[in-house]
């Protein structure tokens, strides 16, 4: 393996890091003021490397379920990445999963001493979603990167499972430690500052906090709904 670093906001830089490259995965930075801007050199830059030396083969983009929801910021992004690619002359498969399961903290309860343990929800935890876990994206998005003919422009909604909500998901876990978990709702804005401080410590900015916000008001109304069919 190589490993380069790049400031790829920089268009002449992500030229150098596409260079010789037959295929990208590109997995841009969620909550980031320059994500869209980020995905447009991604793609300017593997749409020249095909023109240059016909090397250039597929373009797999990272994106996020339902990007037709533009009160999310994070979605709303995507989606223009999303119109770009899909314009350039490309051949692309578009990635686009739900929420993680990976974000489900069982650490808590798994540290409880106690036969009883509180699960802080960040929003409703009644409201339903869909889950994926890590892993089985991971080989979803291999075979995608493996067989890429088959592929092409094709956009592939992931979702692991039925929906379900955080307080199922206490019930299920519960039964495994052998624990009754009872999730309790956490005020707004002390959600997102817990959030933001996770993913960016002292460095959150305008942006990103609003996006948080967003994210967190729409999944306590909504939730992110889906169908496990595709994934199957």
């Amino acid at each position: 393996m190589e490993f380069l670093v790049a400031d790829l906001t920089e268009p002449s830089k992500v030229t150098r890091v596409l260079a010789g490259a037959t295929s990208v995965y590109h997995i841009g930075p969620t909550f980031h003021p320059f994500e869209t801007q980020i995905g447009h050199n991604m793609i300017k830059a593997a749409s020249d490397a095909r023109k240059a030396t016909g090397t250039f083969k597929h373009f797999v983009y990272f994106s996020v379920i339902h990007t037709q929801i533009r009160k999310l910021l994070n979605h709303e992004y995507k989606r223009f990445v999303e119109k770009s690619l899909i314009e350039s002359g490309l051949s692309y498969t578009i990635i686009k999963p739900t929420h993680f399961m990976e974000m489900f903290p069982i650490e808590i309860p798994m540290q409880s001493p106690k036969k009883e343990a509180i699960f802080p929800s960040w929003w409703d935890p009644a409201v339903e979603f869909a889950f994926i876990a890590g892993p089985d994206l991971g080989l979803a998005a291999f075979k995608v990167l493996a067989e890429r003919e088959r592929h092409f422009y094709a956009s592939y909604e992931l979702c692991g499972t039925t929906h379900m909500s955080h307080a199922e998901q206490c019930v299920i876990a519960g039964k495994v430690l052998e624990k009754t978990i009872t999730p309790k709702l956490v005020e707004l804005m002390a959600s997102v500052e817990e959030f933001v401080e996770l993913k960016y410590g002292n460095e959150v900015n305008g942006y990103s906090r609003d996006a948080t916000e967003r994210l967190f008001l729409y999944y306590n109304r909504h939730g992110l709904p889906g169908n496990s069919n595709i994934l199957e």
